[in-house]
């Protein structure tokens, strides 16, 4: 009984470290946020738990990341990598993953960070788990859509929506389906040829609307103000300015 109120009370202090930590860096107060984070590791490191031990050491790497300290950062990722990869907790080896990808987009090194995103997506695949694999096909779609890459990042938008469906995923699909649309606006606004972007336009509308619908029946109010926008963009470029001012004041 002793031991599980030393467990219970090891557990809280570091859910309230972690609380510090996301509340510190939201109020860009670094300093503070690197403190709670390392309060955070300390609680797990060199015990019996490299699970917790290794998703501590990955708030410390945000935070490292959040001040600029991009290399830490990757440094830090790279070691629960590594420790996973001895546990075989491939599930955390890939979140894991995914945070050196983020790392290195920030640092402009775009080669590591496909490599390390896509490792990711294979290893979700592998344990299946379908919504890991899904999250990360959003994130690579998200990378093409801000490197300007948009029809590679339709086309893995594709393959996300198709396995979400079958899945049954809705939340994840509602942001796919978001992410390709507000693609489909910024290649219009990039310039594309008139047939092309007309095609886009409809889709971005067709798709934006879905994805209203389902954040509409989840009570996402985030993502129905983010679809609210797309489907504006979406309007006042096809024209229909009464539309698209109509839902740019929701």
């Amino acid at each position: 009984l002793v031991l599980h109120k030393e467990v219970s009370e090891r557990l809280g202090e570091a859910e309230s470290l972690e609380a510090i930590v996301r509340i510190s860096l939201g109020l860009r107060k670094h300093d503070e946020a690197l403190r709670a984070a390392n309060e955070l590791l300390g609680i797990f490191q060199g015990g019996d738990d490299p699970t917790r031990e290794g998703a501590a050491n990955l708030v410390v790497a945000d935070v490292r990341a959040a001040m600029g300290e991009f290399a830490e950062a990757e440094e830090l990722a790279t070691r629960v990598v590594e420790s996973c990869d001895d546990a075989l907790d491939k599930r955390q080896q890939a979140h894991a993953l995914i945070k050196l990808a983020q790392f290195s987009f920030s640092s402009n090194n775009h080669t590591d960070a496909w490599t390390y995103i896509k490792e990711a997506r294979d290893l979700f695949a592998s344990i299946g788990d379908r919504n890991g694999e899904a999250e990360t096909l959003f994130r690579i779609v998200e990378a093409h859509i801000t490197a300007g890459s948009f029809e590679e990042g339709g086309f893995i938008a594709e393959e996300g929506i198709k396995l979400c469906r079958g899945a049954g995923l809705r939340k994840t699909l509602a942001k796919m389906l978001l992410a390709m649309a507000d693609g489909h606006i910024a290649e219009i606004n990039a310039g594309c040829p008139s047939a092309r972007a007309t095609h886009l336009n409809w889709d971005a509308r067709k798709k934006g609307k879905e994805a209203l619908v389902i954040f509409q029946e989840l009570g996402d109010l985030q993502g129905q103000a983010k679809c609210e926008g797309v489907l504006a963009a979406a309007f006042l470029s096809y024209g229909n300015l009464m539309e698209g001012k109509a839902r740019a004041k929701v």
